[in-house]
């Protein structure tokens, strides 16, 4: 499994941080960093907008 994924034409810009340990980080095509971006993987559930992370647990509602 590839933990960090770049996909076509991206640009990751200036003095980038991508740090995916535990999770995976997934970067479509054609995407644009400003400077000095962090993006941050984890192994936290995505599926539920709206609300902080903490308030979510890990089983499926």
């Amino acid at each position: 499994m590839k933990t960090i994924e770049l996909g076509s034409n991206g640009d990751l810009g200036c003095r980038p941080r991508l740090i995916a340990a535990p999770g995976r980080i997934r970067i479509g095509d054609y995407v644009m960093f400003g400077p000095e971006v962090t993006i941050r993987g984890g192994n936290h559930r995505t599926d539920i907008v709206g609300r902080p992370m903490i308030s979510v647990g890990n089983q499926p509602e």
